[in-house]
């Protein structure tokens, strides 16, 4: 939601103000503050969804283990490797883009400051940037996607070997929203980017940002809802299995009978048999949804 957020108030008050007044001036500093912004938030966002992979991994393939493995630590720990590597990472694009000559126009084809209408505008010679984005393209978001198409390999290896088809549903559902948002960043992102500027298409360029920009933020918001409604449920499980314990014991623990005079068997018959055998149906539904 963070990033949502900072998406929209880096680049639709400037294009408002754009809009409303038919002033179309940005300073040089308040470009390459703009762009900075949205690559580090591009780049935040691209490391986070790598971890809601690990995230939609634990609880589908290790779901008993989801809130030992997904504890406030672990998850502050993630959010802060994603958000630290992803505003460090742009500063090398800022300054090789600062550094490039805007002698032919000073007018950008776009309607914010982004990396390909920038490189497009220089007249002076491109191919350092091109390459330094190549490799750093190649060292963290390819390897973080890389990391994300393990994590779905696994996932959808785990989904079907589930026997019933409305349990594969249920399962294929919780990850449905994020598995879109990695489409529209990825596929963003290697074809806006990951290809030589004599390739480039400024208006079809627009197209594909506006796209992310207008549609990432609501499939972000529907797969933190299915991540609330995961979690919750994953606790519900840990907490009927508690339980589920507790019954065992009380019935079959050979104390229970502690005081009588009568001899004891280890272990004792338990008082219920079809509440060991037949759980409640609670907890096999959830065992299916998860």
């Amino acid at each position: 939601s963070l990033i949502d957020i900072s998406f929209s108030s880096n680049i639709l008050p400037n294009l408002l103000h754009i809009l409303l007044t038919q002033q179309n001036n940005i300073s040089f500093l308040g470009c390459m503050t703009q762009m900075y912004l949205f690559v580090s938030l591009t780049a935040s966002e691209n490391f986070l969804l790598t971890a809601m992979a690990y995230d939609r991994y634990v609880a589908i393939c290790d779901p008993l283990h989801y809130i030992a493995r997904m504890s406030r630590k672990h998850c502050a720990g993630l959010i802060t490797a994603a958000f630290t590597v992803g505003f460090v990472d742009p500063v090398g694009h800022v300054v090789l883009i600062s550094k490039l000559s805007y002698c032919a126009s000073h007018l950008i084809n776009h309607f914010f400051c982004d990396v390909t209408p920038l490189l497009k505008l220089s007249c002076s010679s491109t191919f350092s940037v091109e390459l330094f984005i190549y490799i750093e393209g190649t060292l963290l978001p390819f390897n973080s996607f890389l990391l994300t198409l393990t994590s779905y390999i696994f996932i959808i290896s785990a989904i079907l070997k589930i026997q019933s088809s409305e349990g594969r549903q249920k399962a294929f559902s919780t990850c449905a929203s994020h598995l879109a948002c990695v489409i529209t960043l990825y596929g963003t992102i290697f074809c806006l980017y990951m290809r030589p500027t004599t390739s480039y298409s400024l208006k079809r360029d627009k197209y594909f940002s506006l796209l992310y920009i207008v549609l990432g933020p609501v499939l972000a918001e529907d797969h933190e809802a299915t991540s609330q409604i995961c979690a919750h449920a994953a606790q519900e499980v840990d907490t009927a299995l508690v339980s589920l314990i507790n019954l065992f014991n009380a019935n079959c623990n050979p104390s229970a009978n502690g005081g009588s005079g009568s001899p004891q068997t280890f272990p004792p018959p338990c008082r219920d048999d079809k509440q060991l055998v037949r759980p409640p149906e609670r907890i096999r539904d959830l065992q299916i949804m998860l």
